[in-house]
């Protein structure tokens, strides 16, 4: 354990030292400094690691972007190579005549990300495993599954192997998950915070409460499993 420990040191030295070059490049604050929990959070021997770049907005507050990486994560479905389009659209080119560092905001990313169907089972480990609950997870899985027609229960098998690991990994998983079977097993875990008053677009009422009590059946079945 010692010595995976030190090799994961290593990995998240090597990823500190580039994001600080991407921090510099693109203005944003931030040290690699393990020490420094305003910049680097690290959890599980390593296992986990979160790193803060910070950020001054135009109404003057202080806000980051969060990079984490998960050494251990146990995947169901292999990722997938995509393209990320570009946040300014085809409109608007000329301003790089007077910006040219605007230029990136007008290119296309490929990268590598997970396959839809890890991030709905990927999140419904979280609603177990995390402490609290949060209702935008809730709104989260919903539109994902509206989107592209999942179904949460053919996930069933998935999701409990990744709540599995994760539980034998991290003592403050399994401590939260009692929490959360005592909830369910009363009034349920969804509960509506001040995310529905930001909402744009109202949900269809009649389909979400369908999907939240679909998707705490799921959770009992997984409970239930382990």
């Amino acid at each position: 354990m010692k010595e995976i420990r030190g090799k994961l040191s290593e990995v998240i030295d090597k990823l500190g030292g580039l994001l600080e070059d991407v921090a510099g490049d693109v203005g944003l604050e931030f040290k690699c400094k393990k020490y420094d929990k305003r910049f680097v959070e690290l959890g599980g021997s390593n296992r986990f690691c979160t790193f803060k770049l910070w950020y001054r907005s135009f109404d003057g507050l202080d806000g980051f972007v969060k990079v984490q990486f998960n050494f251990v994560e146990l995947l169901c479905f292999p990722p997938k190579q995509v393209v990320a389009g570009n946040v300014m659209g085809d409109s608007g080119r000329e301003i790089v005549a007077l910006y040219p560092e605007a230029a990136s905001y007008f290119e296309d990313l490929s990268l590598w990300s997970y396959d839809p169907r890890e991030i709905l089972c990927e999140k419904v480990r979280a609603l177990l495993t995390r402490r609290g609950v949060k209702a935008r997870d809730y709104v989260d899985l919903f539109m994902l599954s509206e989107d592209l027609s999942l179904n949460v229960y053919e996930f069933f098998e998935c999701i409990t192997r990744k709540t599995g690991h994760m539980l034998s990994l991290y003592r403050k998983y399994r401590v939260n998950l009692v929490a959360k079977r005592k909830w369910l097993m009363n009034d349920g875990l969804f509960e509506w915070g001040s995310e529905e008053a930001l909402m744009f677009v109202p949900l269809d009422s009649v389909k979400f409460y369908r999907f939240v009590d679909d998707l705490e059946e799921v959770l009992v079945l997984v409970l239930n499993r382990l």
